[in-house]
């Protein structure tokens, strides 16, 4: 009778009374298969996309290994069929061939091992119809409360089941113990995902979503928890969901919430601070909503910026488009405060405004009865308002009131001094045009529009009631003049005369600006006798 064979390994079974003398050589062989289906190591080497690994009834092959170790050069992901199809098989396999390795047996399901990795794999032989599967697929259950996962060749990481709570890594030495979540994938719109999940059968506002917490010793060798990052449910209202993020940090020994993201924004806490590591304080925010800049805040002020320092200035505002047309700074006040206020301590301007094609500071209000700008000077021999340009120093729509108008300008004789005169004023808004004329047969006319380079009609427009004045000075014929128009005509006693006359025109002026002004009645006449005005009080005191 012929010898058989078990099923899975293909062990040797020779019949009673065969091999009769030669049972040592087949008890050897069967020895070997039995060795290396408990504990072989076999290299199996792959090429192409396909490899047949075989088990032969009473002979060493590679399909008897309990290891498989994968290499070679395969082209593609190489299909690793088990034959034949009718055993059962176990297999520890590392695949190191630099492809990935599928295991197949029958129109069953198959296994599948990256490159890299390892995996536990069985088969059923179930002939046409057998299947692959992973061991590693299934769920792994450490049963006691106490279970160690010990990694490394020194067992140096440990991972560790608390019971009830959950797992604890640890790393021996003086090693560093570190976390990470690796993705290697070729897509831009991933990457690594950490989820802490949270389900609850009656979810509700309020409810936290995850701890993330550093626990460090003290000095009495006691764990205490330096900071906290977690999240909380604000709205758990399907289609409404709101959430936000907390950062607590342990302050004087109390966890304190040092930073809030929500759907609101950005929070710190009431009287927080933000700053850099040099200046942590930078940036005060107080519970009312007032914020101190270099200083901490004030609830005299929405906004106080504060700084000590030479070279910097406190605030700076840069619109840096030619085509823009918007306000740089753009304050307004309700009620009856100061919209702007600047104040100086040293010896400079509380207000300073540069233009390169515009007005440097512009004033203007709606009040009747106050000006665009308020100038007050707390020493009488300084300056309420200077203005210095080239084309308009100061500039106003209405009439310029003081108790005294004069100008002030360097003296071009005596260094170190200016040169200063007072205006003419009277109590008519008078118009004075003056020059000479030489007079041809006694006669002389003057346009005041031609003199003055206006346009043809402006002195009628602006002025009336006018007045003439001559004055002989070259000779002694006496002159008289008229005006009519915007003329004056010049007439002398000696019809031949050729004398130099001085000659002066004075009108009021009768525009409709000076009409309109609170300053004059309805007919345009300076009201020089009126309520006294009331100045506003000064700027308050910083």
């Amino acid at each position: 009778m012929a010898s058989s064979y078990t099923v899975n390994n293909g062990i040797e079974k020779p019949a009673a009374g065969e091999q009769e003398g030669a049972w040592g050589g087949t008890l050897n062989t069967n020895f070997d298969i039995i060795d290396r289906v408990l504990s072989g190591v076999g290299s199996i080497s792959l090429s192409g996309t396909t490899h047949t690994l075989t088990t032969t009834d009473g002979t060493l092959t590679d399909g008897m290994y309990k290891v498989l170790v994968l290499g070679g050069s395969p082209s593609g992901t190489n299909t690793i069929t088990i034959s034949p199809n009718d055993q059962d098989k176990l297999y520890f396999v590392v695949n190191s061939s630099g492809q990935t390795a599928t295991f197949t047996q029958g129109s069953g399901s198959n296994v599948s091992i990256a490159t890299g990795t390892f995996d536990i794999i069985y088969a059923d032989g179930a002939g046409a119809g057998a299947a692959v599967a992973s061991l590693l697929a299934n769920s792994l259950t450490l049963s006691s409360d106490a279970a160690i996962l010990g990694f490394g060749e020194h067992t140096d990481v440990l991972l560790t089941h608390v019971a009830d709570s959950g797992l604890s890594m640890s790393v021996t030495g003086n090693n560093i113990a570190q976390l990470g979540v690796v993705q290697d994938k070729d897509d831009a719109n991933t990457g690594p995902v950490f989820n802490l999940t949270r389900y609850s059968a009656s979810p509700d506002d309020a409810d936290g979503g995850g701890i993330i917490q550093f626990l460090m010793e003290n000095d009495n060798d006691q764990l205490w928890t330096a900071a906290q990052i977690y999240s909380v449910a604000t709205d758990v209202t399907d289609t409404e969901e709101d959430g936000k993020l907390v950062f607590n940090t342990m302050k004087a020994g109390t966890s304190t919430t040092a930073l809030t993201i929500s759907d609101t924004g950005i929070q710190v806490p009431d009287g927080g601070n933000v700053g850099s590591v040099t200046s942590p304080t930078a940036l005060d925010i107080l519970g009312t909503g007032e914020i101190g800049i270099g200083i901490a805040g004030s609830t005299s002020y929405q906004t106080y910026i504060y700084d000590n320092t030479t070279g910097r200035a406190g605030l700076r505002v840069q619109l840096d488009n030619a085509s823009s047309t918007n306000t740089g700074i753009y304050a307004t006040t309700d009620g009856a405060g100061i919209a702007v206020h600047g104040a100086c301590a040293g010896a400079h301007w509380g207000v300073y405004g540069l233009s390169a094609a515009h007005y440097g500071v512009y004033g203007k209000t709606q009040s009747a009865s106050h000006g665009g700008v308020f100038g007050i000077s707390a020493d009488s021999s300084e300056y309420a308002i200077l203005g210095y340009q080239d084309t308009y120093g100061v500039w106003t729509t209405s009439l310029t009131s003081g108790a005294i108008k004069s100008f002030q300008i360097p003296h071009g004789l005596r260094e170190g001094y200016d040169l200063v005169h007072s205006s003419i004023e009277g109590p008519l808004i008078d118009l004075i045009y003056r020059g000479k004329v030489d007079l041809v047969d006694g006669v002389a006319s003057i346009s005041i529009d031609t003199k003055f380079g206006m346009t043809a009609g402006t002195f009628e427009w602006l002025t009336k009631n006018p007045q003439t004045f001559t004055s002989n000075e070259t000779g002694w014929d006496a002159v008289r003049s008229s005006f009519s128009g915007d003329t004056i005509t010049i007439e002398c006693q000696n019809s031949s005369s050729t004398d130099t006359i001085s000659w002066m025109v004075i009108a009021e002026r009768d525009d409709p600006n000076i009409r309109a002004t609170s300053k004059t009645d309805s007919n345009g006449h300076l009201i020089v006798e009126c309520p006294s005005d009331v100045p506003p009080p000064p700027p308050p005191e910083d």
